[in-house]
């Protein structure tokens, strides 16, 4: 039977660690444009909100459930022109139904 030492081990965990910190930095500073587009994009959402008449919390709920920035905006739009709900519900589905179109068509690709 193979005896394997703790040192061994224990600088295996080290190296890992290390280059998953490492890999997690390069992440971070890889990702800084994206957010900041986000920022941009979730700032004038804000905006859009605010002067729709939504809440803050409401605000909130509509990005937590929204999948696509075009359907919450879509949404908050036709919230500010008192849409019924019948027309929101819909035109939002159809903004993210892409999302669901893509995902299929990736789905057949993947083994």
């Amino acid at each position: 039977m193979m005896q394997i030492s703790t040192k061994n081990i224990d600088s295996v965990y080290t190296n890992n660690a290390s280059s998953n910190t490492a890999a997690f930095r390069q992440g971070l500073h890889d990702g800084i444009p994206i957010g900041l587009g986000y920022f941009a994009v979730a700032f004038s959402l804000g905006i859009i909100c605010r002067s729709s008449g939504l809440s803050v919390f409401q605000g909130f709920l509509t990005s937590l459930l929204n999948n696509t920035s075009a359907g919450e905006f879509a949404a908050i739009t036709l919230i500010g022109q008192h849409a019924s709900y019948t027309e929101i519900a819909l035109v939002t589905l159809i903004a993210n139904a892409r999302y669901m179109l893509m995902s299929c068509a990736l789905s057949q690709r993947l083994s």
